[in-house]
């Protein structure tokens, strides 16, 4: 017999070799591709992961300029509470207050709502003075500065008088 030709033996053997490689690649591919996989969504997780933390410092790098931006807010509104102001300079006084609140909303800042009577909450107001008042006990009796939030977080604590 020749050494080229093959005996029938030969050829089953090399098939069968064939067919194992075929199969330790195939499974090769799928330890590739599940990797690949979990890769790509360890990647995609840590992508959106950063994503909310850039929004989250984003809105927050702002905090200590609109902090400066409402003093001047409150500079304004202590200039408008006085008795002896001109029409003409409370109607300038009017139209910057109103360009500053414009400001500070489209900031995402936004005025913690209270009111006079409402119950003291430490979370969004700072207790400067008491007073004795029995039937306000425990509730504010008067508002000195206004607070504000940023993202559901108090970003300056309003001022107020509770009766106790």
């Amino acid at each position: 017999e020749n050494d080229n030709d093959l005996n029938e033996n030969e050829i089953v053997d090399m098939a069968n070799d064939a067919v194992e490689s075929d199969s330790v690649v195939e499974k090769d591919q799928v330890d590739y591709k599940d990797k690949f996989t979990r890769l790509l969504a360890e990647y995609s997780n840590f992508a959106k992961q950063k994503e909310v933390e850039m929004a989250s410092m984003a809105k927050f790098a702002n905090k200590n300029l609109l902090l400066k931006i409402l003093e001047i807010l409150d500079d304004i509104e202590a200039g408008l509470m006085q008795e002896n102001i001109s029409e003409e300079t409370q109607s300038i006084l009017n139209i910057l207050k109103s360009k500053i609140e414009h400001l500070i909303t489209l900031e995402g800042a936004l005025e913690i709502e209270i009111k006079i009577g409402d119950a003291y909450d430490s979370s969004k107001c700072e207790v400067i003075q008491t007073v004795e008042d029995a039937k306000n006990s425990g509730k504010i009796v008067q508002i000195l500065r206004k607070g504000y939030t940023i993202s559901d977080k108090v970003l300056r604590t309003a001022k107020v008088i509770v009766g106790k």
